[in-house]
């Protein structure tokens, strides 16, 4: 199976609202979960992610990650490996995808991405699996032509399963936070072989440019709401704003007005609408079809 990531993107010189699809990774195998930030100070300078699975050669579930950038408004693109993990726990770590990405005011280029152990035959057969499947960092560089420089958001050494993070800058001329980068991500904690593991939203800042992060801050006010798909947005002042979704399909907000340190009470917005209560083995169980392809 051959599947592309496409974004739909301006043609350069185009008159009015006319686009072009572009075939933008121009690989084999599956690339999936697809993300893109614009440079705010250069609109045509692009950078896009996805997770890229190539099961040809075990080598390439060593980066299971690509990189896209354009310097033209999206009419060609450049495609590059994702960053190479961290090491911790004292062993070599691997890019496991999930890729979020930014550009801040000064053309600088973030990516969140999650890295786990790397494959092996021993991985594969479930041996000394670590629940630690997952870990976030943020990639960062100068621009398109620099090297990435990774760094894991706050390292702990306790069992702890990232998933799902979002990223944003605060790019206000009037915000007392202004250059400020932050991720917001799902923590996932093992709690007992009797009960649910906890997936809280949590948040992280950085003010060096991506290479330390504060302490996480527990987002959500309860910690019994199972959570995940964070979303960030920063308004002119400066006061953040996160979003996401729990397992029972409501959508709750919160915000910080101290630049991420507290947050106050949760909002909910509403709740998502769910697919028909059916039992799994009838016919229509499901409202949308099962596809042929991912």
């Amino acid at each position: 199976m051959v599947a592309i990531a496409a974004l739909l993107v301006l043609s350069a010189g185009a008159a009015g609202a006319s686009f072009d699809e572009v075939n933008v990774s121009q690989l084999r195998g599956t690339q999936a979960e697809v993300a893109i930030a614009v440079d705010p100070a250069q609109p045509d300078v692009l950078l896009a992610a996805s997770n890229s699975i190539d099961l040809q050669s075990i080598a390439n579930l060593a980066n299971l990650m690509r990189t896209y950038t354009s310097a033209d408004g999206g009419a060609t693109w450049t495609v590059g490996l994702g960053p190479t993990a961290a090491p911790y726990g004292g062993k070599k770590r691997c890019n496991t995808g999930d890729p979020a990405p930014v550009i801040d005011a000064t053309g600088r280029q973030y990516l969140a991405f999650l890295a786990s152990a790397c494959f092996s035959l021993e991985s594969l057969l479930g041996i000394g699996r670590e629940f630690d499947v997952a870990r976030l960092e943020v990639a960062s560089r100068a621009n398109a032509a620099s090297p990435w420089t990774v760094a894991q958001v706050y390292p702990v050494r306790s069992a702890r399963f990232d998933d799902k993070p979002a990223i944003a800058v605060d790019r206000s001329p009037t915000s007392p936070h202004r250059g400020r980068v932050y991720v917001s991500w799902t923590r996932i904690t093992p709690i007992g072989k009797s009960k649910s593991d906890r997936l809280l939203i949590v948040l992280s800042h950085s003010d060096d440019g991506g290479a330390t992060w504060s302490r996480p801050v527990v987002v959500q006010d309860s910690a019994a709401d199972a959570s995940t798909f964070a979303s960030i947005a920063i308004d002119a002042t400066g006061t953040l704003f996160v979003s996401w979704t729990t397992v029972n399909r409501f959508v709750f907000v919160d915000r910080s007005t101290d630049g991420g340190e507290h947050f106050g009470p949760d909002v909910t917005v509403g709740e998502a609408a769910g697919l028909p209560v059916i039992p799994c083995d009838q016919p229509s169980a499901f409202g949308i079809p099962a596809q042929s392809q991912r």
